[in-house]
């Protein structure tokens, strides 16, 4: 399998034949589920919808692991369970992300490293199993992995990446929401992250982020993605169960994140390559 190949698959845990990666009717993707997995707010009035940086300064944590179950399911095929470790930082200069398959056998150890920075210079690496090698990714669209599992809620909302207008209380599926539209803040945000415009959809309660939109340059959702469940960890409610849609690919995925510890330190070289090469 050539290493182009392999890095479509490892885009959300995708280990499925060959012959099952062409494109499906976005038709048989299922509707989301509801967002709500807290009590319903009462109706806040538009007023006293603050600005994003309140929800990015609720999410105060700096470290965060935890155990991670994928289950990914193209159309209407079955559900293929995969899992994997994670380790995440995150501080004014740049966020890192490290994620290591530990299931099925046939992805076992395949890894990679994400480095995000404040000033763009972002750095990308993955452990090619196949070929007991470490390779430099590119971080633009045409990379599957970046564009999918880096825009899952594992990374915090990227400031230098996006730009978030004002803030709107709506009802959505009979819940009150704080919506919030982001455009791009960088003259390459939509190259390096394959979207136009984002759109979150906030909870006044725990300012948590429900629900995302991924929307192309016409305004059409790309892909969606949910909070299902959320779990106070110390002073910090994270989500914990959320689920995924790509329309483009026809591809769905349901994440579970278990053993979830925040601001505990990591091992030492984690965020390294060096770490990479001793896989």
């Amino acid at each position: 399998m050539k290493p182009r190949q392999l890095l479509h698959l490892v885009a959300l845990g995708l280990a499925v034949a060959p012959g099952a990666l062409g494109a499906q009717e976005v038709a048989s993707a299922p509707p989301p589920a509801p967002v709500a997995s807290v009590p319903t707010p009462p109706p806040v009035p538009a007023a006293s919808v603050p600005a994003f940086s309140a929800v990015l300064a609720a999410q105060a944590w700096t470290q965060l692991a935890a155990q991670v179950d994928l289950r990914v399911q193209r159309g209407k095929g079955p559900e293929l369970p995969k899992e994997m470790r994670v380790f995440v930082r995150s501080s004014p200069k740049g966020q890192g992300l490290y994620a290591e398959f530990t299931s099925p056998a046939n992805m076992r150890g395949t890894a990679f490293l994400a480095l995000t920075s404040a000033d763009l210079a972002d750095e990308y690496f993955m452990y090619v199993r196949t070929l007991r090698r470490v390779k430099r990714v590119a971080s633009y669209t045409e990379n599957f992995m970046l564009r999918d599992f880096l825009s899952l809620y594992l990374l915090k909302p990227r400031a230098e990446l996006w730009q978030f207008g004002p803030g709107q209380c709506v009802q959505l599926e009979g819940q009150t929401l704080w919506r919030f539209e982001a455009t791009p803040a960088a003259p390459d945000t939509q190259k390096r992250t394959g979207y136009a415009r984002l759109v979150h959809f906030v909870d006044p309660a725990d300012l948590v982020i429900r629900r995302t939109e991924f929307l192309d340059e016409e305004g059409s959702v790309m892909r969606r993605q949910w909070v299902t469940a959320v779990e106070r960890v110390g002073d910090q409610v994270l989500p914990v169960e959320f689920q995924t849609q790509d329309l483009a690919e026809g591809v769905g995925a349901k994440i579970r994140l278990h053993d979830l510890r925040v601001n505990e330190a990591p091992p030492e070289d984690v965020f390294s390559v060096r770490r990479l090469k001793g896989l």
